[in-house]
């Protein structure tokens, strides 16, 4: 990988999520193609894991303004429970297709954010050189 010590580790951290973001496109896909699969249990692999996971501790989110939601897990913690999703053929997984384009949209709407982000740090980078000329 080429040295990026020049941009700081906003690359880095763009890189990562415009990776993660590919990771849950192809979670969201496996899970539509094994919709039908019997028995199959759906990746619920979310962008914050993958992230997590690729830049290690600086992931964590900080709170630096008050009115931000807190990421802690303490308090009231409300977890969503997945019931078992039946297909009409009564295969028995947890696969919900609407559940998983709703997913599919979202990401695609995230992924297209980072795209444009990279291109307005890439144009400004185009603007500071045609300056410099």
């Amino acid at each position: 990988m080429a040295d990026m010590a020049l941009f700081g580790d906003k690359w880095t951290r763009i890189e990562n999520a415009l990776y993660s973001r590919e990771r849950v496109q192809q979670s969201i896909a496996s899970n539509v193609a094994n919709a039908e699969t019997p028995k199959y249990q759906r990746d619920e692999s979310t962008f914050g894991s993958i992230y997590a996971a690729m830049a290690g501790k600086n992931a964590e989110m900080a709170n630096t303004q008050p009115g931000h939601i807190s990421t802690s897990t303490s308090g009231d913690s409300r977890r969503i429970f997945d019931a078992p999703f039946q297909t009409s053929k009564s295969i028995v997984n947890n696969v919900d297709i609407q559940q998983e384009m709703e997913r599919l949209a979202q990401n695609q709407l995230m992924h297209e954010l980072t795209v444009q982000l990279i291109n307005k740090k890439l144009t400004g980078l185009k603007d500071l050189i045609r300056e410099a000329k």
